[in-house]
């Protein structure tokens, strides 16, 4: 109840995707659609191992606690997928079969700890450091895992395969200095829509050329 008459008002959307999760009883439309990118992105935060632990800020969270990611920025990553025919949509519920919401958590870990291996320099640093912890940077990277994931078999060697895909991109990539070649430096991304479509189309074009070519 809190939740549904807060709605309307000025309420932080991040307090009540955070709250989401928590919730077993119907809700609207709009909230239900939101409810398992809340619960994929409090997995990624709070599970041991998981190459997002301890990193992800939420409203919730004490003041010392030093998460370096917002937690919108991954929401949007999951909502897009999800939405948009991404790798994430592949494990939606059709009819009567369930939302397989472990194989989701599967992919978004499998992926971004193929991210974390191939550029150690840019993770886990503040997003002024790094633009691959920026909100633009994370929102770019989740396009161009709807454009890798799906093509790589399901199977042990899945994160292997997505490495051997980013490290042929990882060369033309400014996350912590210098300049993309599209004519930005690496710290003028911001998280604006034509920032993130630019870098998404980008990395996006990178890949499609690099997928191409022999290992």
């Amino acid at each position: 109840q809190f939740i549904l008459v807060n709605k309307a008002r000025p309420l932080p959307r991040n307090l009540i995707d955070e709250l989401l999760p928590e919730i077993n009883s119907p809700m609207p439309t709009d909230l239900s659609k939101r409810k398992i990118p809340s619960e994929l992105v409090n997995a990624l935060g709070r599970t041991e191992g998981s190459p997002f632990f301890g990193m992800i800020k939420r409203p919730s969270d004490p003041v010392e606690k030093k998460g370096i990611i917002t937690d919108t920025a991954l929401i949007k990553v999951t909502e897009s997928s999800l939405n948009n025919y991404g790798a994430l949509s592949l494990y939606k519920g059709v009819g009567k079969i369930p939302d397989d919401l472990n194989g989701m958590y599967e992919i978004m870990y499998c992926f971004w700890d193929a991210v974390r291996e191939v550029f150690p320099d840019a993770w886990g640093l503040p997003s002024t450091d790094s633009r691959l912890m920026h909100s633009a940077g994370i929102q770019a990277m989740g396009n161009l895992m709807d454009r890798i994931v799906p093509r790589m078999p399901r199977n042990k060697n899945m994160k292997s395969n997505i490495v051997l895909s980013l490290k042929k991109i990882r060369d033309d990539c400014a996350w912590t200095e210098g300049e993309w070649d599209f004519g930005m430096s690496w710290n003028a991304i911001q998280a604006v829509p034509t920032h993130i479509k630019i870098l998404s189309e980008y990395l996006i074009q990178l890949d499609y050329k690099a997928s191409g070519e022999k290992n």
